[in-house]
């Protein structure tokens, strides 16, 4: 071999070995043992895909694994679904702050791999992927930053990152607050290039993609790296004058970034500042010390009540000793230990607090920016690990500031740790710390193999603080279910159905046989629940009117079994699982999607406004008040807690009757009279929860014989406004008249196109909410939509072809600024370029 080829080898060599031990090395390390952490936890459970425990808790089936599902639609070209509209949830609604929410970032688009009755397979690989990601962003940035140090330690610092109490309690479960915990160290490190002045274009890309990852969670991540650059500018002692100039070229990498994402950004914002108001913040709104303090050890789990700070004992006795270290200088652990206390501070106060949410209050928990706070303490312990050898006295005070917290707060507060493991585990994980501190100190020449072992020690507790978190949580939480449990018998009946021709399009089925929000788009057969922060007030106030129930001031709908409704909403079918391991479908004679109808006729006075409401979309008024023969001496009248009072009367024939009762304390219940038993029972709604309306059958003849039967609770306020009587007869007379004059209709994702054989007048009435962004021509001429009770409706003359079609509102000026976003990056990669080149010339 000539020496040329000697040297070409030896330096491919010295590259391999710098990739192995450098940063990258670190980085995938962190990430192969992070992502083992969360398998392994997995596996010992039980849970999906190593066994039959479900994943699932709360938003993660209700909103995660379907709306993975209806991207996957997208990805594989339904047509039922495009990049801006979504007619799987909700009657169809706006897919764009969905997306923003819930489904941004480059990860999830590997979801379309993955066949729907596997989605939740593909939803654990990206959610693994995002771990991995965790891991590896906070290694690049310990060592760019703040100094390279050991790759084993790094590694082992972003597991911790990624495997803390943060993730496993809330990014698990809902797992785009997976993207912030990236944000944090990556957007921290753009913070490190502007200080530096390097790698302009580059922040900027780096900065859209979070920003697109995850909007919400990346703007917390902002806060904690500003805060984080602004503490190492002033450890620095950085003049006040270079400090602009570098905060300066922070925010305009910062705007420019976003400002590529407006097209996605904006929309979800927007959608949010329209949703309806809801109180359900969880846990206290001045949050005491203790209850952070509580959360800095392993094996403990209060989801949405406290914030998960865990990072592994060994690491917190780090954290700690960095402020007792001699190498350290006084200014730097004073600068770090009251940016610690004020960051706890601005968390916990409520005036400070709203700017780590964008100046809003957060719908959930209070504690969404924890990881930054874990963040924080990952690189207080970094800092302290660089200065080797770790002092003695040092580890010592650290893990005696470690022992004083768990002490006070469990013998004197009370509000220690909550698995009997946790106060055994802590202790001996820093009595490990000092002796392990203390023999490096006896006999150097050890560091090698007691730092290996404290590593191991370390990892052992990351392994053993996931099992016991899940363990934890599922001790509290029910599991929501399995998808895959019932998805090819599922599937297989919505093919059936499908087949018929009463499926989609010009009709929709009801997902019923799932307890929670969303699963339309796992059916692949577009409904009517929906469940999204996202869902606007507009359109939630439409349903409220209509009688369907909610939760969560109408964020989250409710199942309904209400023929009248369904026929309204063209629905045809309503899935039903009877039993466990079994499936089945009822059927519905509906309006199809796109109909023509008599222009509204006002309702009949007497009856309950959710009645009225529904008679607007009818062709003609089909609720009646009931005709009373027993009845209170007055239409108000209040009825005795624990007692009961009959009604008797009439519904025309063939009809039924529906009661519209809002029962406060206590449960009312609709029995036939004389019964002891059985009858349609009403509970109060809980805060923010609107019931919907029950439905009694009645005997063919019409004739109403019921008791009012109030239970021991409370008195009930007795309204015979609230009852109605449904003429069946006559609605399914016009349900037959709408499906025989069905127009042709092609639907494709926002554009919609309705076509008669023969010349139509009246009002045009499309099945889906008229929220702002919908826009109309007849017969290729724009049209006005006058919505009809809420729903999208346009007046016609002789028309025979109708096309609507949805645009995001703020999407054009959005696109605009993301051009000139562009354009801008663009030209400052340019100048960067060019100030480079000139740099190097004028060093030759």
């Amino acid at each position: 071999m000539t020496s040329e080829a000697h040297r070409r080898w030896t330096a491919r060599g010295h590259r391999w070995r710098e990739a192995l031990t450098g940063t990258p090395g670190a980085a995938a390390l962190a990430a192969l043992l992070s992502v083992t952490v969360m398998l392994v936890q997995a596996a010992v459970r039980g849970e999906y895909p190593f066994g039959d425990l479900p994943r699932g808790f709360d938003d993660y089936f209700a909103q995660f694994v379907p709306f993975h599902a209806m991207l996957q639609h997208l990805l594989h070209g339904d047509p039922a679904i495009d990049a801006q509209f979504n007619w799987f949830v909700g009657l169809g609604q706006p897919f764009l702050p969905d997306y923003a929410v819930y489904l941004g970032g480059p990860w999830t688009l590997l979801i379309g791999l993955f066949p729907v009755t596997r989605v939740e397979l593909g939803l654990v690989v990206v959610t693994l992927l995002r771990v991995a990601m965790i891991a590896v962003s906070m290694v690049v940035y310990l060592r760019i930053a703040h100094g390279a140090g050991q790759p084993v330690l790094a590694a082992v610092v972003g597991t911790a990152y990624a495997t803390s109490g943060f993730v496993l309690e809330e990014g698990l479960y809902n797992p785009m607050w997976l993207e912030g915990v990236a944000a944090f160290p990556l957007i921290a490190l753009v913070g490190h290039w502007c200080r530096t002045g390097r790698h302009a274009v580059p922040s900027v890309v780096l900065i859209a993609v979070l920003y697109w990852s995850n909007f919400y969670s990346a703007m917390m991540a902002t806060v904690g790296a500003v805060y984080l650059t602004l503490m190492m500018a002033v450890v620095d002692r950085v003049p006040l004058r270079r400090l602009a100039e570098q905060f300066g070229r922070f925010a305009v990498r910062g705007l420019l970034g976003v400002g590529l994402t407006l097209p996605v950004v904006l929309p979800g914002v927007l959608a949010g500042s329209q949703a309806p108001p809801l109180d359900l913040t969880f846990g206290p709104r001045d949050v005491p010390l203790t209850r952070y303090l509580s959360r800095l050890f392993s094996l403990t789990e209060l989801l949405d009540f406290s914030p998960g700070l865990a990072v592994g004992t060994l690491l917190l006795v780090a954290a700690l000793a960095f402020f007792a270290h001699r190498r350290v200088p006084l200014r730097e652990r004073l600068t770090f230990g009251a940016g610690l206390v004020v960051m706890l501070a601005t968390m916990s106060w409520g005036a400070t607090r709203p700017v780590w949410f964008g100046f809003t209050e957060p719908h959930g928990s209070y504690f969404r920016n924890a990881f930054v706070v874990s963040g924080l303490l990952l690189v207080l312990a970094w800092r302290f690990l660089l200065r080797p050898p770790p002092g003695l006295l040092a580890t010592a005070l650290g893990g005696g500031a470690v022992l004083a917290v768990l002490g006070w707060l469990t013998l004197i507060h009370r509000r220690g740790p909550h698995h009997p493991w946790s106060t055994p585990l802590t202790v001996a994980m820093v009595l490990a710390a000092i002796a392990g501190a203390a023999v490096m100190a006896i006999r150097p020449a050890t560091r090698r193999v007691v730092g290996g072992i404290l590593v191991s020690l370390l990892v052992l507790e990351l392994g053993l603080n996931a099992v016991v978190v899940e363990q934890l949580r599922a001790s509290v939480r029910v599991p929501m279910g399995r998808w895959y449990a019932d998805a090819d018998r599922d599937l297989a009946l919505v093919r059936e159905h499908r087949a018929t021709g009463q499926g989609w399009p010009p009709y929709r089925l009801d997902a019923a046989g799932y307890s929670y929000g969303n699963q339309s788009g796992l059916l692949g057969e577009p409904g009517l629940r929906y469940y999204s922060s996202t869902f606007t007030e507009q359109s939630a106030r439409v349903f409220a009117d209509l009688g369907v129930p909610s939760l969560a001031n109408g964020r989250l709908m409710g199942s309904v079994e209400d023929a009248p409704l369904f026929a309204l909403f063209s629905v045809s079918a309503r899935l039903e699982h009877p039993a466990p391991g079994r499936s089945g479908l009822s059927t519905y004679r509906s309006f199809p999607l796109v109909r023509i109808a008599p222009p509204a006729r006002p309702a009949a006075a007497e009856v309950a406004p959710v009645f009225a409401h529904r008679d607007g979309l009818w062709d003609e008024p089909v609720h009646t008040a009931p005709v009373w023969a027993t009845r209170p001496a007055a239409d108000t009248s209040t009825v005795p807690a624990g007692s009961s009072i009959r009604l008797t009367g009439s519904c025309p024939a063939g009809g039924v009757l529906q009661a519209d009762l809002r029962p406060v304390g206590g449960a009312v219940t609709l029995r036939p009279a004389g019964a002891t038993s059985g009858g349609r029972r009403v509970d109060p709604p809980a805060p923010a929860e609107r019931p919907a309306p029950v439905t009694v059958p009645l005997p063919a003849s019409g004739a109403v014989d019921l008791d009012y039967v109030v239970d021991d609770r409370a008195p009930q306020t007795l309204a015979l406004g609230r009852f109605a009587c449904f003429d069946a007869a006559r609605a399914a007379g016009l349900v037959d008249r709408a499906q025989r004059d069905a127009p042709g209709l092609v639907v494709r994702g926002r554009h919609l196109e309705a076509t008669w054989s023969r010349p139509v007048s009246g009002d045009v009435i499309v099945s889906t909410t008229a929220v702002d962004g919908w826009s109309c021509d007849v017969d290729g001429t724009p049209a006005r939509i006058v919505p009809r009770e809420g729903l999208l409706s346009l007046p016609v003359r002789g028309a025979t072809r109708v096309s609507c079609r949805y645009s995001t509102p703020m999407l054009v000026p959005a696109t605009g600024a993301a051009i000139v976003s562009l354009v801008l990056v663009v030209a400052l990669g340019v100048v960067r370029h060019r100030t480079v080149r000139s740099s190097c010339r004028r060093r030759r």
